[in-house]
C-alpha cells in the first residue's frame, strides 16, 4: 500500500472518501470486537493486521490533507482539530507495540484490549467528522476564494 497522497484531489472528494473510508470500517470493526469478545483473539488479531495499512494510510491522508487549509484560513480555531487528530499518536503506538503481542497476553485482557482500541476508533471518527471535516472545508473554501480573487486581480504598475 502506497502513502502518496494526490494533492490535486479536490479536498470535498477527499472528506467525502475519508467518510465513506469510515462506514466501510464499521462492520469490519464490529466483526472484529465480535471475535475478540466470542474468544477468538487469534482471528480478530489477523484482521486488525489485515486494516493496520488501510487505517495508517487514512490517518496520514488526514493529517496532511485537512490540516493544511485549517492552518492556513483558520489557525486560532484549530485547537480541536489538533487534539482530535493527535489520537493517531496511540493508534500508531497500539498497532506498533500492543497489537504484535496480543497474543502474548491473558485472553480477557487481549480482549479488552480490542475492545477499548474498536471503541477508541469509533469515538475518534464521530469526532473527526463533526469537527474537522467541516473546518477543513469550510477553510479550504475560504483559501479557494481567496485565491480566485488574487488570479483575477489586475498586476499593479510600478
Amino acid at each position: 500500500m502506497t502513502m502518496t497522497l494526490d494533492y490535486n484531489e479536490p479536498l470535498r472528494k477527499v472528506v467525502e472518501r475519508l467518510k465513506n473510508e469510515h462506514r466501510e470500517l464499521i462492520p469490519k470493526l464490529r466483526r472484529i470486537e465480535k471475535l475478540a469478545e466470542g474468544g477468538d483473539m487469534k482471528v480478530a488479531i489477523t484482521e486488525l493486521n489485515v486494516i493496520k495499512p488501510l487505517i495508517l494510510r487514512h490517518a496520514v491522508e488526514e493529517e496532511a490533507r485537512l490540516m493544511r487549509p485549517i492552518m492556513w484560513e483558520h489557525k486560532d480555531e484549530s485547537e480541536e482539530s489538533i487534539i482530535i487528530l493527535r489520537y493517531h499518536r496511540p493508534l500508531v503506538d497500539f498497532f506498533d507495540h500492543r497489537l504484535p503481542n496480543l497474543d502474548k497476553l491473558p485472553e480477557q485482557v487481549a480482549r479488552r484490549e480490542v475492545g477499548i482500541f474498536v471503541k477508541e476508533l469509533r469515538k475518534h471518527h464521530l469526532e473527526e467528522e463533526k469537527t474537522v471535516f467541516p473546518l477543513a472545508l469550510k477553510a479550504n473554501s475560504q483559501y479557494e476564494k481567496g485565491s480566485q480573487t488574487l488570479s483575477t486581480r489586475r498586476p499593479v504598475r510600478a
